[in-house]
């Protein structure tokens, strides 16, 4: 797929960096490679600022990435009693299972926890929800 964004997620030692930096060197023409090790990993001090203590990752790691790329998420959000009721509407009621409502909690809980914007399609109409991602863009 052209012009996709592929990330590489693994624990230390699991060789993402290696294969990051094998792919940029074995194909710099064709693919951008950006990896996150290139930005350095901060002091004891600097990681005890965040909270985390001296573990990796944690608050400073998802704090660094998002500086690092300069992005933002924002969480496209319904009431489970709300997506139960329109996946049922839609011919699609096997969707809403526990494991989907336990998902949507999940991405819920987590985009708090990073400070994420969350609009609620289903407290807006669609005009609003289109206005709110426009001006979120």
């Amino acid at each position: 797929m052209l012009g996709s964004l592929v990330v590489l997620t693994g624990a230390s030692g699991a060789g993402t960096t290696t294969l990051a930096a094998g792919i940029q060197n074995l194909h710099r023409a064709r693919w951008s490679v950006l990896f996150f090790d290139s930005i350095g990993i901060p002091s004891a001090a600097e990681l005890d600022a965040f909270g985390t203590g001296h573990q990796p990752g944690g608050a400073w790691q998802r704090h660094a990435t998002m500086q690092w790329m300069d992005g933002r998420i924002l969480l496209i959000d319904f009431a489970d009693d709300c997506r139960i009721t329109g996946l049922a509407d839609r011919g699609q009621p096997q969707l809403a299972t526990w494991d989907m409502m336990n998902w949507s909690g999940y991405l819920r809980e987590d985009a708090l926890q990073m400070g994420c914007e969350i609009l609620d399609t289903g407290a807006l109409t669609l005009p609003e929800c289109l206005e709110r991602l426009r001006s979120y863009l």
